[in-house]
């Protein structure tokens, strides 16, 4: 069986999974490396856009709407006596030299240049840059539109380095799921009698994750909150598993 049909029947049949426990190692960690690059699209794609959208109104604010200002030795200091707010359609740019905000502060779809620290909040996911971060303790107004405009020659590479990024850490929790749900599976597989090898509990954990990974995927398409999402997750992927094991026959087990 193909990794992409794969893929569609562990959405729905134990009965797949319990046989795919059968299969080399490889073509698992080959699943979950395919199963990871599907469903972290959604998340890139968003904060790519986003990411792109705040570049260019960034550029356009700096330029023509915030009072001249400075970062020295890595603090921001500026004219303005009180937090200064612009709304754009769908980005709000915030410049704040008081300290008075916080990067939790931050609304969904913020931009912030704070005291001591960039902030952006994309869809609710905030990110906070101390300017030494960039090697940034002194710039002018003047330098930071100079420095967006170089920004913006590379964006293409900087989204290449985000989505491997997010890749790697995505792998990395996806494999350290698995661990975990096949440590679970193998409880299981002795409270049912299986007798399966924890080799091939991880297998079958791996393709049991399917389910869950594609519903959070579909919901990340359209930026839905799932609540108790991480009960939801781990609910199903347990009871995905539980009902393979139930699927696994004894005089199928290799010796």
């Amino acid at each position: 069986m193909n990794i992409f049909k794969q893929l569609f029947v562990s959405l729905y049949s134990p009965k797949d999974i319990a046989r795919f426990r059968l299969q080399k190692t490889g073509k698992t960690i080959l699943y979950v490396l395919l199963l990871t690059v599907i469903t972290i699209l959604p998340v890139f794609f968003h904060t790519a856009s986003f990411f792109n959208k705040s570049l260019s109104e960034a550029e356009n604010i700096v330029k023509n709407r915030l009072p001249d200002f400075s970062i020295e030795e890595g603090t921001l200091t500026s004219d303005a006596g009180e937090p200064v707010t612009i709304n754009t359609a769908g980005l709000t740019f915030v410049l704040d030299s008081t300290g008075e905000l916080l990067p939790e502060d931050l609304d969904e779809n913020s931009v912030a240049l704070l005291k001591n620290e960039m902030a952006i909040n994309s869809q609710g996911q905030l990110e906070v840059i101390p300017y030494s971060t960039f090697g940034i303790d002194n710039l002018s107004k003047d330098q930071l539109l100079d420095f967006l405009s170089v920004i913006q020659s590379v964006k293409g590479l900087i989204g290449f380095l985000f989505f491997l990024f997010i890749y790697i850490s995505q792998i990395v929790g996806r494999l350290l799921q698995i661990t975990i749900l096949a440590l679970i599976g193998l409880i299981l597989s002795r409270a049912m009698a299986k007798g399966l090898a924890y080799g091939q509990l991880w297998k079958m954990s791996a393709y049991s994750i399917t389910l869950p990974a594609v519903f959070f995927m579909i919901m990340n398409i359209f930026l839905a909150n799932v609540p108790f999402s991480f009960w939801i997750n781990w609910g199903v992927m347990i009871i995905m598993l539980y009902l393979s094991l139930k699927e696994v026959r004894e005089e199928e087990n290799p010796a």
